[in-house]
């Protein structure tokens, strides 16, 4: 363990930010610093997501802009596993006030990070669902772990919590989506 603790660290550009976001995830205090972006600012909230985007500005950076490319003004974008809500928040600043976000995120902690990111953000533009998307309702079992932005899908009952799944079909129904953006920690070929 420790051994490939010091090779994750050996093959980090920056060694002493990743320490120190390392530091601040794990003792709690990141909740005092922000993470600012060019069009919108996170908390950095105790999650793996969260600490990767403080310490590396470039992590996430070809997402951004796929969105940047593919997105524009009154446009509706789907976020299904919206974590935190940088993707969200990106679209929603590229989108504007004619435009929707759709953010999908089934780990009830994660969605508190989400909708605290909007609110700091103070954006109006996007609507948050605290449930996951199958291809069919009804209930699954999730992880629960510490790093709840890398929670999933349990094949085996386990400590974990009940998350409902919905359809996306009854969610958003015939609904003129521009761009779908979806990342379920492996669940993506039954989220349709």
């Amino acid at each position: 363990m420790l051994l490939s603790s010091f090779k994750r660290l050996k093959e980090e550009k920056e060694p002493i930010k990743f320490l120190w976001s390392r530091a601040l995830w794990h003792s709690g205090f990141c909740t005092f610093f922000d993470i600012n972006r060019k069009q919108y600012k996170l908390k950095f909230f105790p999650t793996a997501l969260s600490a990767s985007l403080y310490y590396d500005n470039t992590h996430g950076l070809e997402d951004e802009l796929i969105l940047k490319d593919l997105l524009k003004k009154g446009d509706v974008f789907v976020d299904i596993g919206a974590n935190i809500g940088h993707l969200s928040l990106l679209a929603s600043s590229i989108v504007g006030a004619s435009g929707k976000v759709f953010s999908f995120e089934p780990h009830p902690k994660t969605h508190e990070y989400l909708q605290k990111n909007i609110q700091l953000n103070k954006t109006t533009n996007i609507i948050t669902f605290n449930c996951g998307l199958g291809e069919t309702p009804g209930y699954v079992s999730f992880t629960n772990s510490r790093s709840d932005d890398q929670n999933h899908i349990l094949k085996e009952e386990g400590e974990s919590l009940k998350i409902e799944v919905k359809t996306l079909d009854s969610v958003l129904n015939d609904l003129k989506i521009n761009l779908l953006k979806v990342d379920t920690e492996g669940f993506e070929k039954f989220v349709f």
